[in-house]
């Protein structure tokens, strides 16, 4: 079920990407479909059998990963909000910094990608801090939902340092 899920997402994601195009025109649109197509290098999961990997890209896979760089956190957060989404009852997935050294379009997929799943199953909270435009333009691209978003600001007044909290829905 969470596989489908992830599928779907997957999908409507590649829509998104070919409307946009479609209403940017011209070289823009083909530049803006080549920066968005390549989302996720692996899908990594667990089974009993220990590690696997596939490229969803080239139709490949494998097993026994020994070291994973951290370049490819992006596919942790895939596999994590996949298997928190097929978990039965409420639950929350709690994410620092989701795109840690993610290209902008898996960045902006990944915030997509948790929204989505947030939004299709009330049961499921998804909690995250980022520093990045692009997943938080992705997690405005997922639909109509309203986003809650709050913002630190540390200021520095007078002398002292303090910070302001700003929260508000955003809307794409």
């Amino acid at each position: 079920m969470a596989y489908r899920k992830f599928e779907e997402v997957k999908e409507e994601f590649n829509k998104l990407i070919e409307e946009t195009a479609g209403e940017i025109g011209g070289e823009g649109a083909g530049r803006f479909k080549a920066a968005l197509s390549h989302f996720s290098p692996l899908f990594i999961d667990i089974t009993s059998d220990g590690w696997l990997w596939s490229d969803l890209e080239v139709g490949i896979e494998g097993s026994n990963i020994e070291v994973l760089s951290s370049v490819f956190a992006p596919s942790l957060v895939i596999l994590y909000a996949v298997l928190t989404y097929a978990m039965q009852g409420t639950k929350a997935l709690l994410i620092e910094d989701p795109e840690v050294q993610a290209h902008p379009s898996t960045s902006m997929f990944l915030g997509y990608l948790l929204t989505k799943l947030a939004m299709s199953d009330n049961t499921m909270r998804v909690i995250t801090t980022t520093h990045n435009y692009e997943f938080l333009q992705g997690t405005l691209m997922a639909g109509e939902e309203a986003v809650d978003v709050y913002v630190f600001d540390r200021r520095n007044e007078g002398g002292s340092s303090r910070w302001l909290l700003t929260s508000g829905t955003m809307r794409q």
